[in-house]
Order: structure tokens, then sequence, then C-alpha cells
């Protein structure tokens, strides 16, 4: 088969009805550090894309989306408008698979940048800005805020196409974002566990509450929040914490950590056998059966037990949220080592 009408074919009717075996490894497989997909020179013009350099098929090329557009190819990005984005507006676009709709399980969306207005301190809620997920197998949890370099695994073996959605508020404040989204096979080794919103590979590395860092306006970590993050395999962690830490608390102002747990300013976080208004009920973690909330984290802390996940929970409301004299409740910011079968240095 000539490769030109090989070319018009993939343009006209899509790369599964027209290329050959030799191709389907080769087309639209991630290129150029995860920034591109490989395709042909004459389909990335034809998809508006920008040439990142050469790949085995012919082009690396840069694929970006925005409001109403509709991605087809793997690795593409969904990006704020060029213009300015008017308040009181929405932007979104739709995730068709790339395979047939048994072949995709999973999709990551990696939030290369995500800067919008963050919850409001008091009642914990995006009612400004908000990022939303639709059309998945299971809920995804609503956020919004700052949340660059963080990810999703959305859960799609039954969907069809799920929509990205980003509803934007009545005010004149700058945002942006650039999400990377990314179909995952069902056979592939890079599939997140079961009911994992975030999934972690790497030995070691940073894990954060959502918005963390975001100051503008009092803002915290969005509340209403259930979800795990992830291992790759169950092994003995070490966490460290590398920045204020401060769930249902103001962070300590001296900055001082916790030597053992019996230091934590708070050992219960959520009081499950009341349910009265005056219930306690703090944001947490939850790491090897033990829940952490307060005012500050340990200097270290190691397992005593293998674990696959760390949990976060959030509930729909929280303590002292509607003092706006207190300073926001921070979040957490933890550097994770795991290390299985061998010692944690």
């Amino acid at each position: 088969m000539e490769l030109s009408v090989i070319l018009r074919a993939t343009i006209l009717f899509g790369a599964a009805t027209a290329l050959p075996p030799l191709f389907p490894r080769l087309y639209m497989e991630p290129c150029g550090d995860g920034a591109g997909v490989c395709m042909t020179g004459i389909e990335c013009g034809f998809q508006r894309g920008r040439s990142l350099g050469s790949c085995a098929l012919g082009t690396c090329c840069r694929l970006e989306k925005t409001c109403g557009g509709r991605i087809v190819a793997n690795n593409t990005y969904f990006v704020s408008p060029y213009e300015s984005v008017r308040g009181g507006s929405s932007c979104s676009v739709e995730v068709q698979k790339k395979w047939h709709i048994s072949g995709v399980c999973q999709m990551r969306l990696d939030f290369i940048e995500f800067d919008t207005v963050g919850p409001n301190f008091a009642t914990g809620a995006c009612i400004h800005d908000s990022f939303s997920v639709s059309g998945a197998d299971r809920s995804v949890p609503t956020i919004c805020g700052r949340n660059n370099k963080q990810h999703m695994y959305i859960d799609v073996r039954n969907a069809r196409s799920i929509r990205l959605n980003v509803n934007l508020g009545q005010n004149s404040t700058s945002r942006q974002w650039k999400i990377r989204v990314t179909q995952i096979p069902c056979y592939s080794e890079r599939l997140a566990p079961a009911n994992c919103l975030q999934y972690f590979e790497e030995d070691s590395g940073i894990i954060s509450s959502f918005n963390y860092g975001n100051l503008f306006n009092d803002s915290s970590y969005p509340l209403d929040l259930r979800y795990q993050m992830c291992f790759r395999e169950a092994c003995i962690v070490q966490l460290t914490q590398v920045g204020p830490f401060g769930l249902g608390e103001k962070p300590e102002a001296s900055g001082r950590f916790a030597d053992n747990l019996g230091d934590l300013s708070d050992r219960t976080c959520d009081d499950l056998t009341s349910y009265d208004e005056n219930r306690k009920r703090k944001a947490y973690l939850t790491i090897d059966g033990i829940k952490f909330c307060g005012n500050k984290f340990l200097r270290s802390f190691r397992t005593r037990n293998a674990i696959s996940s760390i949990g976060f929970n959030s509930p729909e409301r929280e303590e002292g949220r509607d003092d706006y004299g207190r300073a926001p409740y921070s979040g957490f910011q933890l550097q994770y080592k795991s290390n299985c079968g061998r010692l944690l240095k």
C-alpha cells in the first residue's frame, strides 16, 4: 500500500480503518518527552498542530484544543483561550476515546498549568471558578484554584467520551490552564489501581492537597473531597513535611514539627460518634490507619506496615471556617520515599 494512499485514507476515515498492521504501534504514540504525538506531517497540519521535530512516522506534533473543541488524539492539551477569559463564562472540550470503546480504561489528566480562583474559605466550595469532569464511570471531585503539576486518573472503561469543564465566576481575575490528556489502554501496565484518583509510580516524590500554596482570597483546599493517592506497590513509606501543614487548623506559626504522635495538635480529626451540629469536623489524611490533621505533621513519619495508598477526606463543613479572622488552612505538602525490600535512606 502506497504511503500517499495511507495518508489520504487516514485523514478521511481515521487511523483505525486506514493503517496496515505496521503502523498502529507508531501512529499517535507519545513523542518529545510526552509533549506531542507521532503522526504524519500532513495530518499534523490538518489538525492545526505544531511540529516539535521528527519521529518514527514523520512528525512529533503538539495538539491543543480549547473551548468547544474535540480531543481525538492521545497527548492532546486542553488549554485556556489565547484571548483573555471572560468572567461568567464556561469552557469545555469533549474527549473521545482514541481506540474502540473497550480499548481504553483510563484517562490521565496532567495539570501542567492550572491557575483559577480558589474555593471560598468559609464554605470550602468552588463557588467562583471550578473544574469538573462529566461522563466518566465514577464521580470525579470538583476542584479549583492553583493546581500546577497535579494530576488525576479518570475511569472510562464504559464511557464513549468524557467532557472537561471549566466554569468561571463573575470577576476580572486572570485565569489560565494547560491540561494534557493521556488515554491509557486496558492492557497497559501504566493503569492506576482501582479507586485511585492519583497514582505515583516513582519511588519518591511530592504529594500535596489541591490548591496548595494559593493564598489568594484566603483560599484553602476544597471541602467535600474523598480520594486515594496510590503507589505502584505496597511498601514501607517514609513521609516528611516540606511545606506548611494545616488541616482543620491554621499551620503552626513557628513552623515546628511534631517529634511523635503525642505532639500532634489533634488525634481524632473527625468525631464519627456524634451527629449534632457541634461535632468535630476536620479534613484529614489517613496513613497506615492513622488520621493526621491539625497544625503540624511529624518531623519524619515511617509507616509500620507496607501501604499502597494514602487517603484524603475533607468534610462538607469544617469547624472554624466561618471565622474570617483566622488564617486559611494551607493543606498538606509531603515528600514520600518508598523503597520496597531495601532500607530507606
